[in-house]
């Protein structure tokens, strides 16, 4: 492709960034100082692009495998500031974000960079065997996008060096990375990654071949419902200790997917039960998912 010029990426960046995810734009573009925001933005496309292009079940697993080590390599080439020409759209993006973190001495996002890719470097791992994670595994995963997403806008949101980050709140970013996963549970079944545990597989005897149409799956979902609302109730408490602008997005982010978690609740606890949606049950989702919302907000801030 033409060279894309700093100027034009950004532009490119914040389209990709309003487009997929407009709320958390809105919400950033209000907590981030607007010299720092189009860098938050090629950041955010980088790795849309790149976990776009993973997930997407019609690209052979050779392909994902030759893509993501590309972008591992150049990553990497980037940092040590070697000679090395962005070939591509999201190339460019990590590109600019890595020459911003160079010339203000912060390697830990750059280190964050490269630890989001290659934790997208594990799903095409696990292509190669069944798509399932053990339980350790499954929180590494979550652990390292969390922590890396985690320095990303601490910076951002503080302006101060990310290796000074304690991460005491990185269990309730596991929490909100496993409701995403429970979320897009069918969209990641049909790309061939499984994000339920071994053991999980094993103890609700979980037929991973055709794991949409197994009843027991539905036990596996009200389990981790639960579970995981319990667990944002205890975690959320942790951002009473945090700066007010990364309260105000990880509150946010608490009750963003919210109403996604309790869909499966009103509407059954099964992949697809929601597909005929009702004004009683979606006012009944929202109900709940309010009054949840309004309990976490409490418990924050009183």
């Amino acid at each position: 492709m033409e060279k894309l010029t700093l100027h034009n990426a950004f532009k490119e960046a914040r389209s990709i960034a309003e487009s997929t995810s407009p709320k958390a734009t809105f919400i950033l573009d209000r907590v981030v100082s607007k010299d720092k925001r189009e860098y938050l933005n090629l950041s955010y496309a980088y790795f849309r692009l790149v976990d776009d292009f993973v997930d997407d079940p019609k690209t052979s697993v050779a392909e994902k495998r030759e893509f993501i080590e590309r972008q591992k390599s150049f990553v990497k080439s980037c940092w040590n500031n070697s000679a090395v020409e962005p070939q591509t759209k999201e190339e460019y993006f990590v590109y600019y974000f890595i020459e911003y973190s160079l010339q203000n001495n912060l390697e830990k996002l750059i280190e964050s960079i490269y630890g989001m890719v290659d934790s997208i470097s594990w799903d095409v791992d696990r292509l190669l065997s069944d798509g399932v994670f053990s339980e350790e595994q499954l929180y590494n995963y979550g652990s390292m996008q969390s922590e890396s997403v985690q320095n990303i806008l601490y910076y951002f949101m503080s302006g101060n060096d990310p290796k000074e980050y304690k991460h005491d709140n990185l269990d309730l970013s596991i929490t909100n990375t496993r409701m995403l996963m429970l979320r897009d549970l069918e969209e990641d079944i049909d790309a061939g990654f499984i994000n339920i545990s071994r053991e999980d597989v094993e103890k609700y005897g979980l037929n991973i071949r055709d794991l949409k149409k197994d009843e027991n799956l539905n036990l596996w979902i009200k389990d981790q419902v639960q579970k995981l609302l319990q667990t944002l109730d205890n975690e959320v408490l942790k951002l009473k200790n945090i700066a007010p602008k990364g309260r105000i997005f990880h509150y946010y982010i608490c009750t963003y997917y919210l109403p996604k978690i309790i869909r499966y609740r009103v509407y059954g606890y099964y992949i697809g039960s929601s597909n005929k949606r009702t004004f009683a049950k979606e006012f009944r989702t929202y109900w709940q998912s309010f009054l949840i919302s309004l309990k976490l907000l409490k418990r924050i801030y009183i």
